[in-house]
């Protein structure tokens, strides 16, 4: 499978756990989430991503940054 359309495949399970979400369906958006994380996964496993330093890096940075960072009510 290639990356963009690994990536298409993402966003479908974005825009369904969304719906799952938007229906107050806690175990569905559950399914949905878990759901993302595997197609996640694959493609990370697919690219032979080393992924782990990364994540810490990114977690690392994360804490340093004030809560709610660039965000905008909605």
């Amino acid at each position: 499978m290639s990356v963009p359309e690994a990536l298409a495949l993402i966003h479908s399970e974005v825009s369904e756990t969304l719906e799952e979400y938007r229906d107050d369906d806690a175990e569905g958006f559950s399914k949905e989430i878990a759901g993302l994380l595997i197609r996640i996964f694959h493609l990370i496993g697919d690219l032979h991503l080393n992924i782990i330093p990364v994540l810490k890096s990114e977690m690392k940075k994360n804490k340093r940054r004030p809560y709610l960072h660039g965000r905008k009510n909605l």
